[in-house]
């Protein structure tokens, strides 16, 4: 079922619909590198992940703010070195108003908007071996994940 109508794409019920920067380019390329690309191993959880991705959710979610950088000027780096050692290879992935695990993965894979794919190259990342997500309400856009 095609889920488009121009640039907006909508849930599989037809009741709501999200409006997409690059319309269906971005989704047909998502698919066509899935394809392609080889099975990853599973991330290991990470509760310290975990406490920096909350820290920062709790931070800029009540607020509306739509950042990498906390309200205190920490960075990811800063926030991962409370809870943890942190070593060179990381990174940090916001969703703004995922409604489901299915939007927020559709989200990481697609990367509308995103020249660079950035998310989608997190998550192909083998380098990646551990993971921590948090989720709560954001001002602006419903939640943060």
């Amino acid at each position: 079922m095609n889920r488009f109508t121009g640039k907006q794409i909508y849930t599989a019920d037809k009741k709501s619909f999200i409006e997409t920067q690059e319309g269906q380019f971005a989704y047909v390329e998502a698919i066509e590198f899935l394809r392609q690309q080889k099975a990853q191993k599973p991330f290991a959880w990470s509760r310290e992940l975990e406490d920096a991705a909350d820290n920062h959710v709790q931070d800029i979610g009540p607020k509306g703010l739509v950042s990498s950088i906390g309200t205190d000027g920490s960075m990811p780096t800063d926030r991962i070195s409370r809870y943890g050692i942190i070593d060179e290879t990381w990174a940090e992935s916001n969703i703004f108003g995922g409604y489901n695990a299915q939007e927020v993965v559709e989200r990481l894979l697609v990367c509308d908007g995103q020249p660079t794919r950035g998310f989608r190259k997190t998550l192909f990342n083998d380098q990646l071996l551990l993971c921590g997500v948090s989720c709560g309400p954001h001002a602006a856009h419903g939640n943060i994940i």
